[in-house]
């Protein structure tokens, strides 16, 4: 009688922490369906996508054909660049294109600077 009283204890503890499981499974489903409602989830990897797209765009506008292989990165608000470019100047020329930007929280400039041959 004692091994059916533990193995329906064991069965009643199961059984609470599946519906807890469940419980908090579902909160986590109604915050990630009201957090897209509210421009956010994927909502906003697609500002994202449109801001990287705006930037690039920018890039390859500049009159510095080494800034339109620049490639460029955003996610969770870090934009990286990234490519070569042949002096410090057009290094610096790219962040500055990009210019102060609320959803970018960081600037993470990747870019190389490689002389171009010949030109030592």
């Amino acid at each position: 009688m004692l091994m059916l009283g533990r193995k329906l204890e064991k069965r009643l503890v199961i059984n609470a922490q599946v519906r807890t499981w469940r419980r908090m499974m579902s909160e986590n489903d109604q915050r990630t369906r009201l957090s897209a409602e509210n421009g956010k989830g994927r909502s906003r990897s697609q500002r994202e996508q449109a801001l990287q797209t705006e930037v690039e765009s920018r890039l390859r506008k500049s009159g510095y054909p080494d800034l339109h292989r620049v490639s460029c990165d955003l996610c969770d608000g870090v934009l990286t660049l990234r490519g070569r470019v042949s002096t410090f100047y057009l290094k610096q020329v790219a962040q500055t294109l990009i210019g102060q930007r609320d959803e970018i929280r960081e600037l993470d400039n990747r870019l190389m600077v490689i002389a171009p041959p010949g030109s030592e």
